[in-house]
Order: C-alpha cells, then structure tokens, then sequence
C-alpha cells in the first residue's frame, strides 16, 4: 500500500464542531487513499500507526463516523482476509441529514434532563420516607456484589483488550464465554495474543487465529458444529468460543 507523506486538512473538516481531531485526520487520510486504484482498504493498524493510538480506538472511531455519515464502510464483497473498502460520503449534501440528527440529539438532551429531574423529586420523597425493608435488601445486594467481585480473578491485558473492542463494535461477550475464553488464555496465551490482534487488526467480530484454515475436506466435521471447535482449537487455529452475534 502506498504510504501518505502528510495529512492535509481543509476548512470544513477543520470547522467541523461535530468531529475531533483523531475523527478529522481519519476522514482527511481515507479521502487521500480513496484516489489509489482500489480506493481505501487501509485497515485499523494503519490508522492506528498513523495517530499513536490503539487499533481499538480506531475501530470505534470508525463505527462512530460511520453511524454520523460520515463515511460508509462496505464488506458485501471483500474476502474476509482482504479487509474492507471505506468510502466518503458527500458531506454538503447529508448536510441537512446532520442538522436533523444534530436537533434530534438535543431533544434527547431535553428528554434526558428532564427524566433527571424527575429521578431527583423520587429521590427527595424516597429520603423524606425511606422505605426500611428496601434499605436493609440493598445493603444485602451490594454485600453480595462485593463477595462476587473479590472472588473473580483479574483478567488477562489481551482479553480484557478484546473484551472492549468486542464493545466498540456493539457485540458484547456474556460471562460464559468471557469464562470460555480465559481458559482458552490460561492454555496457550501466545496463541492467543495474536490471534486478538490479528482480529482486532482486520476488523473481526469472532476470534482468528493468523493461520485460519480457510477450506474444509471431505473428512472434517460440519463448520459451526461441536466437533468443528474442537478440532480447530487441536490445529492451533480458531481460539473462538462463540459464534458471531
């Protein structure tokens, strides 16, 4: 891939109230790579490299530009190995779509002071006549939580990574496989680590490994099956614990 010397920003992006900085030298470096040949397919280290930031910031900041419309991220006909195509979109004419999102934000501003001040007058009556079996339950709840906490062990740097990138992209892992997947850690931590970030690298909802097989023979077990798992993970080569969500 073709690298940039510089990043040139212009007047409307540098304008632009909505964005920050890391946002606009996003948009500025896609429009710059979107005149090579197959237009911008830059993945998440190459912005990450660029900015000093980590690949999961860049994931988010991604989502975040894309939900704005700001850009339009398309995976509809790329291999899952060659990354995606990211796209500017129009901005001049979305610009009466931004101003609508940008009203419709401060009515949910409004909505939100107003439930605010609502959840305070509940709050003044609940201390004017506190509820005494409630206050004894709560105390009992939050000694319970406590007890939880102190017997979970810390988790791993790289799964707490993957943890919150899985969270920027809006698909949250449940305890289980949270569980799952420190054992899987606690069992080869070098695999691993590069495989989040080999995936966090290349956009991935699920976990891969660097060395994924991408073809299935006529002996394998069916994809997606208990026996498919076990045998990816006995090749070194899936570390997932969970089908996509």
């Amino acid at each position: 891939m073709k690298t940039s010397k510089g990043v040139w920003l212009s007047k409307e992006l540098i304008k632009d109230k909505n964005l920050s900085w890391t946002k606009k030298i996003i948009l500025q470096e896609i429009e710059q790579l979107s005149d090579l040949e197959h237009g911008c397919i830059a993945n998440n280290r190459h912005f990450a490299e660029l900015l000093g930031i980590s690949k999961s910031a860049v994931s988010m900041a991604l989502k975040e530009l894309e939900a704005d419309g700001y850009i339009e991220i398309d995976n509809s006909e790329v291999e899952r190995n060659f990354g995606r195509k990211i796209t500017i979109k129009n901005t001049k004419k979305d610009g009466v779509k931004q101003t609508e999102q940008g009203l419709s934000k401060l009515n949910r501003g409004v909505k939100q002071t107003e439930q605010g001040l609502s959840k305070l007058n509940r709050g003044v009556k609940q201390t004017e006549h506190p509820p005494i079996k409630q206050t004894e339950q709560s105390k009992d709840t939050k000694t319970n939580k406590t007890k939880t906490k102190e017997n979970n062990t810390p988790l791993p740097p790289k799964l707490k990574e993957w943890i919150e990138y899985r969270k920027s992209i809006k698909k949250k892992l449940s305890d289980l496989s949270i569980e799952k997947l420190r054992k899987r850690h606690d069992e080869n931590h070098e695999l691993f680590s590069r495989s989040v970030d080999y995936s966090i690298e290349n956009g991935y909802s699920g976990l891969f490994a660097p060395d994924t097989k991408k073809f299935k023979s006529a002996n394998e077990p069916e994809a997606g099956s208990i026996g498919w798992y076990e045998q990816q993970y006995q090749d070194g080569v899936c570390v997932d614990v969970e089908a996509e969500q």
